[in-house]
């Protein structure tokens, strides 16, 4: 008897066990077939690898350049946008132009990462060549805007090593490097010269594969436990509308309170030994190409490039109980201004005040980078600074 009772028990368990998880089941189908026809989310069509754009090779003293002549598209993983991509034969994502200036040129290069290249839009859109038409259009005189973003790297430790060791052989009038505050604080692995700075930059954490991708090596599968999950991951990602709403929103939500709040770090009250290392590293590369630049009798600039959560500044607390301060590090920078006379243009006042003034969207919805708007009105502010701060040669207006 007992054992039957024992048999019934487990039996009943089982039988429990099934119902909650048709129960689940029934209710994730329900919320999914919800959410596809009410509020759909960005389920991925594409795999971040297939979206990785194929334009980069090994360099020998930067952690990559782009591939000159290399033809190909671009597009995010939920496909928000779908652009061509063209390196010229100098290996620039601009049109062709001469390595040596044409006379009479006031030529202006710009150094950046993925906001100077023009991440997700054609490349007539981009502000640097915005920037480039109006300035031919409205003042007297030929100038040339060359694109530098990710050509010569992605960060400052990069652009120092381009500058210095090319001597700059596009014989630029005026170097302005794009700061951009999410990233740029980061510091490569370096090979130094007797003052501790770097002649060569390279990075061990990625590599660039066959077809020109840049790979984290920390992400390459090898089968396993680790590779299920990532294969379910993107799977659920490419097939699931209630996956994708809790991977973008209540995941980000539930780490929030099971931490107590966000991390602190660039916008923290109080930075880490190592952060503070980074940003007087990266104070001192800037001095450095200044200095490399006025030597040389050409000027030098600095535009401090936001992330869409700085313009907008929403009220996060990071797990001490202190409100993030979204323009914290641009106070580190433009210091610089002041401190050592240096010409220094921060984006996020001005972008702030036009999304107040405006309603429509200069970044992607889903990507942090500015559309083909936002590059506009970004090109539009660069010439106004310009202007104001006697940064192009003498001209009269048309």
């Amino acid at each position: 008897m007992e054992e039957i009772k024992q048999e019934s028990k487990k039996k009943r368990f089982i039988i429990g066990i099934i119902k909650i998880l048709i129960t689940l089941a029934v209710i994730f189908v329900v919320i999914e077939v919800f959410l596809r026809i009410f509020f759909p989310q960005p389920v991925f069509k594409h795999t971040v690898l297939e979206a990785s754009p194929q334009i980069f090779e090994e360099s020998d003293d930067l952690v990559f350049e782009l591939e000159k002549g290399k033809s190909t598209r671009h597009f995010n993983t939920i496909e928000e946008f779908n652009v061509s991509i063209n390196i010229n034969s100098l290996g620039f994502r601009d049109s062709e132009f001469t390595k040596e200036k044409p006379n009479n040129v006031y030529r202006i290069l710009f150094l950046g990462d993925s906001n100077t290249f023009g991440w997700g839009v054609e490349i007539e859109n981009v502000f640097t060549e915005v920037l480039e038409r109006k300035l031919n259009q409205n003042l007297d005189g030929r100038f040339e805007v060359i694109n530098a973003g990710w050509a010569k790297g992605n960060s400052p430790d990069n652009y120092y090593v381009y500058l210095k060791n090319k001597k700059f052989e596009l014989d630029p009038d005026l170097i302005i490097v794009e700061f951009s505050i999410f990233n740029d604080f980061e510091i490569h692995e370096w090979e130094i010269d007797n003052d501790g700075l770097p002649i060569r930059v390279y990075d061990n954490s990625f590599f660039i594969d066959e077809f020109g991708r840049t790979r984290a090596v920390n992400n390459i599968t090898k089968g396993g436990f680790k590779d299920l999950v990532y294969r379910t991951n993107v799977f659920l990602t490419f097939h699931s509308h209630f996956y994708t709403l809790f991977k973008n929103y209540f995941r980000n939500i539930l780490n929030y309170f099971w931490e107590g709040g966000a991390e602190p770090g660039l916008f923290g009250k109080n930075y880490t030994e190592e952060l503070n290392h980074n940003i007087n590293q990266t104070t001192r590369l800037i001095l450095k190409m200044d200095e490399l630049s006025k030597e040389d009798n050409r000027a030098f600039a600095l535009v401090i490039i936001p992330r869409s959560v700085q313009v907008l500044e929403p009220k996060i607390k990071d797990k001490y109980g202190n409100l993030l301060n979204w323009s914290r590090p641009n106070v580190e920078l433009t210091r610089l201004r002041e401190e050592h006379d240096i010409k220094v243009l921060d984006l996020t006042p001005e972008l702030r005040i036009y999304i107040k003034e405006n309603t429509e969207q200069i970044y992607f919805q889903h990507d942090p980078h500015w559309n083909e708007r936002g590059n506009e009105v970004v090109a539009n502010m660069i010439y106004e600074w310009l202007l104001d701060e006697g940064l192009l040669p003498d001209t009269n207006t048309k």
